[in-house]
């Protein structure tokens, strides 16, 4: 849903990584049984990367959620920041709680 008074969706413009959501997250519940470590590595890995080549400032790192400006997705639900700062900080690449830029979904 692209809001008028912004210029388009951040769709056009933002990367996107899709964490595959578990089955117990497949209801519209607030919550789920939690992303696994691989896939908090691979994240980390991939972030980091990005933010290296293209380049991405940490606080431009958040969630669909923050940036999804009708409101109909809770995207990612039980979303461990922790888990992925501190997997960002062993790469010498830090994160820190969700700003407006680069979506992740």
């Amino acid at each position: 849903m692209t809001n008028p008074d912004f210029n388009g969706s951040v769709n056009n413009f933002a990367l996107h990584v899709s964490l595959e959501t578990p089955l117990d997250g497949e209801d519209t519940g607030p919550s789920h049984s939690g992303y696994t470590p691989a896939q908090y590595d691979a994240l980390a890995v991939l972030l980091a990367d990005w933010m290296e080549r293209f380049p991405i400032s940490p606080d431009h790192i958040t969630t669909h959620q923050a940036v999804d400006l009708g409101g109909e997705r809770m995207d990612p639900r039980s979303f461990d920041w922790q888990a992925l700062k501190t997997r960002l900080s062993a790469l010498q690449a830090f994160c820190d709680r969700p700003a407006t830029t680069t979506a992740l979904n």
